[in-house]
């Protein structure tokens, strides 16, 4: 006990000399706290303005999307035809009305138009719009404007004076086109030296005959090519025009590069379309089965009876199997005594002379679509005018292009060879021996738009369009019907009033977009793009 007592009273002595601490104070596990507890003001307001960014970006992206879906949608309609500004319009405001989640400025989810602007065009090099325009055929370049939407801030407001922020959104778009496995031509447009220069709206001209010439592509109303990566020798050419399937790459539907016509590979190319030869063998490129005759070859050449050869005869004159004209023709305003056979023919306008003049436009390219009807079943048929409109069942003026597929469509009367009885009546008497009638002879049928092919209508004039040109602009899509064979017709006093270096067509209509043409042929592909 003694002991314990003193080490006691040694341990006070020892406290009395030591100075007095806090355990508090000698204590360091918490001296971070306070660091933290400072930091937490500047940890809380980042955070904070992470969200507000967040909500910013996330707004500017919903808002953005939907500017750049709507001008995507209002493109598609800029087809060049009648209403497409309109069209496009109502694309856009029916794609922009999607919602924003992200806006809290109190004016709702709605996503709205605010300005809806049309260009001619845009300068990609130099980065600018063209004219703005209010016309639908020219109209080729939509800019879209968003109504502003704001964030709202949560927490940066803690940090910054900085409360909301206003997010625009715009975008610019337009159509790129292609088209593919159709003959790829063009035409000079043959109202650009008209007074006011008027646009080719092919709605108006639908049934009207084209005169289309290839000495010089760019006059016009004449007649060129487009560069689809073929080649533009006579071999490339007679494959494009010819091949029931065209070869080489698809050809865009704007920014084309042109190429000079061409005389002779044109008119061999093209007439295999109608059952005839030129060259044999070379006149189709890998053989005869790449070019196959349309379905209905109705024209105005006759053929003798037997295989033979089935070229084309220089003139009426020449003897044995090739196709040749009649010793007596159709000729407007002629009588039609004697007539031996008759294809769908030239307005009539167009059909006297070389230079027939349809006083339409300075180069006598356009027809007035008048051609003689009553004379094609007359002498077809035996058909007198009251009888072809009751029993074709068409309207009392039908273009070419109609009557081609009523033929087609009812083979039992219109398959015929002249000289043969097609139900109570017997058609005009062709010589013995002869015939032209619409089933092909020589080749094997193609499908039954061969006589159909689409072509670019460019303003050659205005962009120096005269032989081979990069970028050139279209100006329309259209589809044309090939009427008859190029050919040197004669009268039968020889006098010329067709040249094989025309191609006569017929209008049929504006290649709409999105559109996949006829049977047989894809005509346009069209897919919209942003341009900014």
């Amino acid at each position: 006990m003694k002991g314990i007592a003193k080490r006691f009273t040694e341990a006070k002595r020892t406290l009395r000399r030591a100075p007095v601490r806090s355990a508090l104070l000698d204590d360091e596990s918490g001296a971070m706290a306070a660091t933290y507890g400072l930091a937490l003001f500047a940890l809380v307001g980042a955070a904070g303005v992470a969200w507000d960014w967040n909500r910013l970006t996330t707004l500017d992206s919903e808002l953005q999307a939907a500017a750049d879906q709507a001008a995507l949608a209002a493109a598609t309609q800029l087809d060049g035809q009648s209403g497409a500004i309109a069209r496009a319009t109502a694309a856009a405001s029916n794609l922009v009305n999607n919602a924003t989640i992200l806006s809290n400025d109190g004016k709702g989810t709605a996503i709205e138009v605010d300005t809806l602007t049309f260009y001619s065009g845009y300068d990609q090099a130099a980065d600018s719009y063209k004219s703005a325009t209010s016309a639908d055929g020219s109209a080729r370049v939509v800019k879209i404007v968003l109504k502003t939407r704001d964030a709202v801030y949560t927490m940066t407001p803690v940090v910054s004076l900085l409360r909301r922020t206003t997010v625009p959104a715009e975008a610019t778009a337009s159509l790129g086109s292609a088209i593919c496995n159709t003959p790829p031509v063009f035409m000079c447009n043959p109202l650009e030296e008209e007074p006011g220069s008027p646009d080719f709206n092919p709605a108006s001209w639908v049934g009207r005959g084209l005169r289309l010439i290839t000495d010089d592509a760019g006059a016009p109303g004449n007649f060129g090519f487009l560069r689809n990566g073929l080649g533009n020798g006579t071999p490339e050419v007679a494959k494009s025009l010819g091949w029931d399937r065209q070869p080489g790459e698809c050809v865009p539907g704007n920014g084309v590069t042109t190429e000079p016509g061409l005389k002779d590979v044109v008119f061999n190319a093209l007439n295999t379309r109608f059952d005839l030869d030129v060259n044999g063998a070379n006149t189709c490129p890998g053989g005869g089965a790449n070019c196959s005759a349309a379905a209905n070859v109705r024209k105005d050449l006759v053929k003798g009876n037997g295989a033979g050869n089935c070229g084309v005869a220089p003139n009426d004159k020449a003897a044995g199997q090739t196709w040749r004209q009649a010793t007596k023709r159709y000729r407007p305003g002629e009588p039609l005594t004697g007539v031996e056979v008759m294809g769908l023919p030239r307005d009539d306008c167009h059909g006297v002379s070389l230079t027939g003049n349809c006083g339409l436009d300075k180069y006598n390219t356009i027809g007035d679509g008048n051609w003689n009807r009553d004379a094609y079943f007359q002498v077809n048929f035996g058909w007198d005018s009251a009888t072809w409109k009751a029993k074709a069942g068409m309207p009392s003026n039908p273009t070419r292009y109609q009557v081609y597929k009523w033929e087609i469509a009812n083979p039992t009367l219109a398959i015929a060879a002249p000289g043969t009885t097609v139900g109570a009546s017997k058609p005009i008497s062709s010589p013995s021996g002869f015939r032209s009638n619409p089933t092909p002879v020589c080749r094997a049928t193609g499908d039954a738009n061969r006589r159909v092919i689409t072509a670019a209508v460019i303003n050659c004039k205005a962009q120096g369009v005269a032989g081979h040109k990069e970028g050139v602009q279209v100006a329309h899509w259209i589809e044309v019907f090939l009427v008859e064979p190029p050919y040197n017709r004669s009268d039968e006093a020889g006098t010329k009033y067709t040249d094989a270096n025309d191609v006569y067509v017929e209008v049929i209509r504006a290649v709409d977009v999105g559109d996949d043409g006829n049977v047989g042929q894809v005509v346009r592909r069209d897919i919209p793009y942003l341009i900014r």
